[in-house]
C-alpha cells in the first residue's frame, strides 16, 4: 500500500480532500518502516542458527538415543531377578526402578532360608548363567555368588537411579528452553520424560 500510494496517492487514500504523498507517508509509511525493522530483527544470524541447530541435534539425540540407552542399561541390572519373565525388560519383568534400586537387598534376603540358599532361586540363577541345574554340593556356592551379585546389582542400580534422576531433570530443563519452532523435538523429549517419570514415580 505504501509503495502503491507513493506512485499514486489517489489509489490508496479513499478519504479526505488532501491526497498527497505526505499523507501516504504518515498513514502507511510509518507502519511499513516498523514492519521492516521488526523483520530485520526477527531474522536470526548465522551464529544463532548454528547454535539452534546444535541444540536441536543435542535434543534429538537426547530424546532418541541417550534416554533409551539409560533405560536399557538400567534394565540390564535387573537381569538376574527378572530374566525369566516373558515381558522383560519393560513390563512385569522390570519393577519400579526407584524402589528396586534401594530395596533389592530385601530380595536377596528372601533367597536364604535358615542360612541356606533357596534352591529354586539358585537353580534359576545357575541356569541363566549357563551352568545348568546345580547338584546339591553346589547349592551353597551358587547361592553365595547369587547373594554377592545381588549386592553388586543393588549398589550399581542405586548409582544408575541417580543418573536417571539427573537425566530426567536435564530433560525438563531442555523442554523449558525449546521454542515454538521446535515442537517436534519437544514432543520427543516430553514422551521420553513421561516414560522416565512413569518408571521413577509410578505407584505399585
Amino acid at each position: 500500500m505504501f509503495l502503491l500510494g507513493a506512485i499514486n496517492p489517489k489509489l490508496v487514500l479513499l478519504w479526505g480532500k488532501e491526497k498527497t504523498r505526505k499523507k501516504v507517508g504518515i498513514y502507511f509509511g510509518i507502519p511499513f518502516f516498523v514492519f521492516i525493522v521488526l523483520l530485520a530483527i526477527s531474522i536470526p544470524s548465522n551464529e544463532q542458527e548454528n547454535k539452534n541447530m546444535d541444540e536441536l541435534t543435542y535434543i534429538k539425540n537426547y530424546a532418541g538415543e541417550i534416554i533409551p540407552a539409560i533405560l536399557l542399561g538400567l534394565a540390564s541390572f535387573d537381569l538376574y531377578v527378572a530374566a525369566w519373565s516373558e515381558d522383560w525388560p519393560y513390563e512385569t519383568g522390570l519393577q519400579n526402578i526407584k524402589d528396586n534400586a534401594y530395596n533389592i537387598i530385601k530380595v536377596n534376603e528372601q533367597y536364604w532360608t535358615n542360612d541356606f540358599p533357596n534352591i529354586e532361586e539358585v537353580k534359576k540363577w545357575s541356569i541363566i548363567r549357563g551352568r545348568g541345574d546345580p547338584v546339591r554340593e553346589e547349592w551353597e556356592i551358587e547361592g553365595q555368588e547369587l547373594a554377592e551379585a545381588l549386592l553388586d546389582i543393588k549398589d550399581t542400580s542405586t548409582g544408575f537411579a541417580g543418573v536417571l534422576h539427573e537425566a530426567y531433570r536435564a530433560g525438563e530443563n531442555w523442554v523449558d528452553q525449546l521454542t515454538v519452532s521446535q515442537v517436534s523435538y519437544r514432543k520427543n523429549v516430553e514422551k521420553s520424560l513421561e516414560r522416565l517419570n512413569w518408571l521413577l514415580y509410578r505407584e505399585e
